[in-house]
């Protein structure tokens, strides 16, 4: 049987909100989303926590994870997801455990449900491709996307995009970091969790897809979930 390893990174380090990982967004800890569904997949596979912290390691355990300390040189605003996935892997192998498949689920993606997850995995096995991204869909054509340079617009495809009819558009998507599913050989030989030539992208709605950042994020998730209540 394929071994999944549902991995979740979430270090102690937060700036914008501080704790966050372990903050109660609409009654429960934010990680607790993530751990609660991912174990709701689990039949095949691990679910494991990798943290520098033990406030979060505590928590996680409280929700039913195992948990992968992971040192503080791994754990800073410049450390990548790869490296806690590297570390996690290293950890977990010399324990006499290989997944053949990794599922990466970034912890402030908290209204990401088991079904995502499940589908996203079931592309990857049917499929084979390098790895499975998801995503959400632009709410405006990509090709119109703009930045500010000394204090004027340049735009990022082309001013003659701004003459099209919207039907002439194609659609496009954009990473909503919510979950990455790669075989483990292609990871460690590539130490990516993407790829340019054999990624397949899992699409998921944009109610579905907020990673929170900021304290308004924060609140776009809260109003979401209490609007599912109702």
């Amino acid at each position: 049987m394929t071994e999944i390893l549902y991995l979740i990174p979430a270090r102690g380090g937060s700036k914008r909100i501080p704790k966050k990982n372990i903050r109660k967004l609409n009654g429960k800890p934010l990680i607790a989303y993530t751990i609660e569904e991912a174990l709701k997949c689990n039949s095949d596979g691990t679910v494991v926590v990798s943290t520098d912290s033990k406030e979060i390691a505590e928590v996680s355990r409280a929700y039913g994870a195992e948990v992968v300390i992971r040192p503080k040189e791994l754990a800073t605003d410049e450390s990548s997801t790869e490296d806690a996935v590297l570390h996690a892997l290293d950890v977990l192998e010399k324990d006499g455990y290989i997944p053949d498949i990794i599922v990466v689920l970034q912890a402030t993606s908290p209204l990401r449900k088991a079904e995502h997850i499940y589908e996203a995995v079931v592309m990857y096995r049917e499929n084979e491709p390098h790895a499975v991204n998801s995503v959400s869909e632009f709410i405006q054509p990509v090709e119109l996307a703009m930045k500010i340079s000394n204090g004027f617009a340049i735009s990022l495809m082309g001013w003659e995009n701004f003459s099209k009819r919207s039907q002439q558009y194609g659609r496009s998507y954009a990473p909503n970091g919510a979950i990455y599913v790669v075989g483990t050989e292609y990871f460690k030989k590539n130490k990516i969790l993407r790829s340019k030539t054999k990624m397949m992208l899992y699409r998921m709605p944009r109610d579905a897809s907020v990673d929170i950042d900021t304290e308004e994020d924060w609140e776009t998730a809260e109003r979401l979930m209490k609007d599912a209540e109702e």
